[in-house]
């Protein structure tokens, strides 16, 4: 987990992300449905967000109140989506076997 300010893609900084832009949902089980969800609340109070590495791609994951109002919600409970962007490169692979500078798109 990190501050969703660190991770929070600039395309949503000018167009505020709607359904169309998610790309995973994720819901708890019946079993685990109460820690979910005060993991839900505890990253909206913190304003909080997720981020893993999934080979060349990151997928960040956030909470349902970062969508429009009428999308806040799922059957009366919040939940998280996630988007995937284009990894960002690190030093130590940011250059390609020429030399030359990786390009990663970016969200």
């Amino acid at each position: 987990m990190c501050p969703k300010s660190d991770i929070w893609p600039k395309s949503f900084q000018t167009a505020e992300p709607n359904d169309d832009n998610i790309a995973l949902y994720f819901f708890p089980s019946k079993i685990s449905e109460q820690v979910f969800e005060q993991l839900v609340g505890e990253m909206i109070h913190e304003e909080l967000a997720f981020r893993a590495i999934v080979q060349d791609a990151e997928l960040l994951i956030f909470t349902s109140t970062e969508l429009p109002l009428l999308y806040w919600t799922f059957r009366s409970k919040y939940y998280l989506w996630g988007v995937f962007r284009g990894n960002q490169p690190s030093p130590s692979n940011a250059l390609s076997s020429k030399g030359e500078v990786a390009e990663i798109p970016k969200m």
